[in-house]
């Protein structure tokens, strides 16, 4: 009995940690729109707009240098990663990308 008991707390605590996290995804475009006040931006993928919000902690990041919303501009490239919650999507980085840049070419000697 006590064994059934554990394995049926077990099995609900998976469930439940399953259900409860949130699935992160990661998108790539054009910024279409910035609200820094709103901490809000639009994101063209194609022939998709999609909206974003920075979530509490976020980072918006240039290379390796922290920045803030107010530094990016509308048509810059960015990589955002986001995870749906409460029908928003939020965002828990923004990096700037450079679309078509050469990626570095490694060198043997």
């Amino acid at each position: 009995m006590r064994r059934k008991n554990i394995e049926m707390l077990l099995s609900a605590a998976i469930a439940l940690g399953v259900a409860g996290t949130a699935s992160a995804a990661t998108e790539h475009g054009k910024i279409s729109k910035i609200d820094p006040a709103a901490k809000t931006f639009s994101l063209d993928e194609g022939s998709t707009t999609r909206a974003f919000s920075l979530g509490t902690g976020g980072k918006v990041m240039n290379g390796s240098k922290a920045i803030t919303l107010k530094d990016l501009r509308v048509g810059e490239y960015v990589k955002v990663e986001y995870a749906p919650t409460g029908g928003k999507l939020v965002a828990s980085r923004v990096d700037v990308t450079h679309k078509g840049a050469a990626r570095p070419v490694k060198k043997s000697y």
